[in-house]
């Protein structure tokens, strides 16, 4: 059933994180204006398995996960973090509250999210590289706010067969 109000679809995504709030933050934006999110450190490791899951779906582990650390390699650096931003600073950026909820979706080459928080929705979409170097800021960010959030393509090397002849 169609709704009144369509979810916004967004361009551009950054993510941040705040001292403060100890969370991390997300903004869509696009034309127009943007959107915030607070993110959890639960949600985000739920974020990043189930998205990493959904990318590599039908491949082992060790071989996606290769394959993503080479796409990554590959793509421009996004660079280190520069420094605390206050999200709240952005006129144009409505607030949206806690994250409660992310959809996640592969359609062949696209990764989509609709991204659910009390003040309402947004969506984002880009292609799989840009997927993978998603999942990595994500990541990255994550790590250098000392959350120590295992990497879903982190391969335990025990695990694999010693040998397969």
């Amino acid at each position: 059933m169609p709704t009144s109000e369509a979810t916004p679809n967004f361009t551009q995504i950054t993510i941040g994180y705040s001292d403060s709030e100890d969370r991390l933050w997300v903004r869509l934006s696009g034309r127009r204006a943007g959107v915030l999110f607070w993110l959890s450190r639960r949600m985000l490791k739920l974020l990043l398995r189930s998205t990493f899951d959904l990318l590599a779906r039908g491949q082992p582990p060790e071989v996606f996960s290769a394959k993503h650390q080479e796409i990554v390699a590959q793509l421009k650096p996004a660079g280190a973090p520069k420094g605390p931003d206050d999200p709240a600073s952005k006129r144009a950026t409505e607030q949206f509250g806690l994250l409660n909820s992310v959809d996640v979706s592969v359609n062949g080459a696209r990764l989509s999210l609709n991204l659910r928080g009390a003040g309402g929705s947004a969506s984002f979409a880009c292609d799989r590289p840009r997927a993978h170097q998603l999942l990595q800021a994500f990541w990255n960010r994550q790590r250098h706010a000392g959350w120590d959030i295992e990497a879903p393509w982190a391969v335990d090397e025990q695990a694999a067969p010693a040998n397969q002849s």
